[in-house]
């Protein structure tokens, strides 16, 4: 079965998402440790990952949490973007998903 994401009415973890050019990364900041905590949950985390970025994944709830990792900018592609449009939420992933914690 292939992974499925959803969208549901909810306040995304606060934080800052940071590219480091020297290392070719991106790093979160959560803004606040215990919300992080609390969204983690008793379960703890697990990674999806997209090459060497890395997609935080709160195993009890199946909240996306934030990303990480590894994503060259020299292998980016340089061009107009439009912003899409977005609306405050949570997004988790969905069907039939069984996730182990790293």
């Amino acid at each position: 079965m292939p992974l499925e994401f959803s969208a549901s009415e909810g306040d995304a973890l606060g934080g800052l998402l940071f590219y480091l050019e020297s290392e070719y990364s991106f790093r979160f900041e959560a803004g606040s440790p215990v919300d992080l905590s609390d969204r983690v949950g008793n379960g703890g985390v697990t990674s999806l990952l997209i090459g060497t970025l890395q997609i935080e994944v709160s195993v009890d709830s199946t909240a996306i949490l934030y990303i990480w990792g590894l994503h060259p900018k020299s292998r980016w592609e340089t061009g107009p973007v439009t912003a899409p449009s977005q609306e405050a939420g949570v997004v988790r992933l969905s069907g039939d998903v069984s996730l182990n914690r790293e």
